[in-house]
C-alpha cells in the first residue's frame, strides 16, 4: 500500500518540524514507522480503531486504560483519494496536539500525493527509457538515428558509449517454470538497482528467457555482474550466463552486438566455466559463424578423414584435445592444465592423430588449417 511504501519518508519529515513523537499506522493497526523505534511493528489500539470507525481518536489520561500499550495523543484518518490507506498518530498532551492535528493529517495526505505522483512520473520514464532501448535493439520500423536521438535527448539519457549485457536464465536441473520466470521478471529490475546504485540506464526482459541490462561503459561493471549472476542463481536456481558487448557508439552498434551476443549465448553451451563473457574474446568465433553453411561444409569435408574417423579411433574426446592444444600454444603442459587431464593422456591423442596424419601435425600452418575445420564443425553442431 502507498503508506506502507512512504512512511519512513513522512515520519523522517515531520520529525524535523514537530517536537512530538509520529506513528504511522497501517489500516490493521500496526505501527509501520514511528519516530520511536521500539514501537515499529507493534499494534496500536487506538490506531486500529480509528481506521475502523474513519475518525479520530482522542488518546486522553481519562480513557488511557482503554488502549492497552498507548500512550496519550491523537489518530487521525489518512485518506488518498477518499480512500483510507492508514492513519497518523501524535504523541503528546491532547490538547496541544488535538490543535494541531488536523494541519498534520492534511501534510501526511499532501506528502502521499506528492509521492505518489514521483513515483508514477519516474516510471513513466522509466518505460519511455525501456520503450527506447527495445526499439533500437530489435530494430523495429527502423526510425532515422535523429529520431533515436531527440528521444533520448528527452529523455536525458547519452546513447554513447554504452555497453549492453545480455543474460539468459538456464535452469540447474529439470525445466524452468512460468511462475519462476514471471517471478524473476519482477525481481529483475530492483535487483539491478539495487546492485548497480542507480547506475544501469535500462533492465528489459526479452525471448528466450533473456533479458538484457544497458549499462554506461565509465561504471566497472564486471564485480557486479558477478554479484548479480550470483544472487539470481541463489534466489531463482538458475545458471545466468552474462554475456558483455562492446562499446555503442551510435544508435545502429546496439541491434549489432544484441545479435552478436545471442550468437555467443549459443555458442556457449549449457555450462559455461565463467559467468560473465566478454563480447571482444568471441571475434574468432563470430568469424567463423558469419562463414555461409555450404561453404563451411565444403571446408570440413577436406578434413572428415580426421572428424569422421573410422579407421584410426579418433573420437570426439581427440578432438577436443587437438582444439584445446592449438589454443594453449601447442603447449603439453598447458593443454594439460586447462583441460585438467594427466599429460601422458594429451600425449597420447596427439601420437595418435601424429601418426595417420604426419603431414598435418608436424606443421604449424596445416594444424592451423585442422584447427579452423573443428570450429567450423563444432558451429555446425550448435
Amino acid at each position: 500500500m502507498l503508506i506502507e511504501g512512504y512512511g519512513k519518508a513522512i515520519v523522517k519529515r515531520l520529525q524535523r518540524i514537530l517536537p512530538y513523537n509520529v506513528n504511522i499506522i497501517n489500516t490493521d493497526g500496526l505501527i509501520i514507522a514511528s519516530t520511536d523505534p521500539e514501537r515499529i511493528g507493534s499494534l496500536h489500539q487506538g490506531g486500529l480503531l480509528c481506521a475502523a470507525q474513519k475518525q479520530a481518536i482522542l488518546i486522553t489520561a481519562e480513557n488511557l486504560a482503554e488502549y492497552p500499550g498507548c500512550k496519550e495523543g491523537i489518530n487521525l484518518p489518512v485518506l488518498y483519494k477518499e480512500e483510507l490507506i492508514g492513519v497518523v498518530g501524535i504523541t503528546g498532551e491532547p490538547a496541544q496536539v488535538e490543535s494541531l492535528g488536523l494541519v498534520i493529517k492534511e501534510i501526511v495526505e499532501l506528502m502521499l500525493a506528492e509521492y505518489d505522483y514521483q513515483t508514477k512520473t519516474l516510471f513513466r520514464r522509466e518505460s519511455a527509457v525501456q520503450s527506447l532501448f527495445e526499439d533500437i535493439l530489435l530494430l523495429e520500423g527502423e526510425p532515422s538515428p535523429s529520431y533515436y536521438e531527440q528521444k533520448a535527448k528527452s529523455l536525458n539519457i547519452s546513447l554513447l558509449n554504452n555497453i549492453l549485457v545480455l543474460g539468459e536464465l538456464r535452469p540447474i536441473r529439470g525445466a524452468l517454470s512460468d511462475d519462476t520466470y514471471l517471478a524473476f521478471c519482477e525481481e529483475l529490475e530492483p535487483a539491478v538497482r539495487r546492485i548497480f546504485q542507480g547506475h544501469a540506464l535500462c533492465a528489459l526482459t526479452m525471448e528466450e528467457r533473456q533479458f538484457v541490462l544497458i549499462l554506461p561503459a565509465a561504471v566497472p561493471g564486471l564485480p557486479k555482474l558477478n554479484t548479480l549472476a550470483q544472487y539470481l542463481k541463489d534466489t531463482f536456481s538458475v545458471r545466468v550466463p552474462l554475456v558483455v558487448s562492446e562499446s555503442c557508439r551510435e544508435h545502429s552498434d546496439y541491434h549489432r552486438h544484441y545479435v552478436r551476443c545471442k550468437k555467443i549465448l549459443k555458442m556457449h553451451g549449457d555450462t559455461p566455466k565463467v559467468p560473465v563473457i566478454l563480447e571482444n574474446e568471441y571475434t574468432f568465433d563470430l568469424l567463423m559463424d558469419a562463414i555461409p553453411a555450404d561453404e563451411a561444409r565444403r571446408y570440413i569435408e577436406k578434413y572428415n578423414g580426421i572428424l569422421h574417423d573410422k579407421v584410426y579411433h579418433i573420437d570426439d574426446a581427440v578432438i577436443q584435445t587437438l582444439k584445446d592444444f592449438f589454443e594453449n600454444d601447442m603447449s603439453i603442459t598447458k593443454t594439460a592444465a586447462s583441460s585438467h587431464l594427466h599429460k601422458n593422456t594429451i600425449t597420447y591423442r596427439l601420437r595418435k592423430v601424429r601418426e595417420a596424419f604426419p603431414e598435418i601435425m608436424d606443421s604449424t600452418y596445416e594444424f592451423m588449417k585442422l584447427y579452423i575445420a573443428i570450429q567450423l564443425s563444432e558451429g555446425q553442431k550448435h
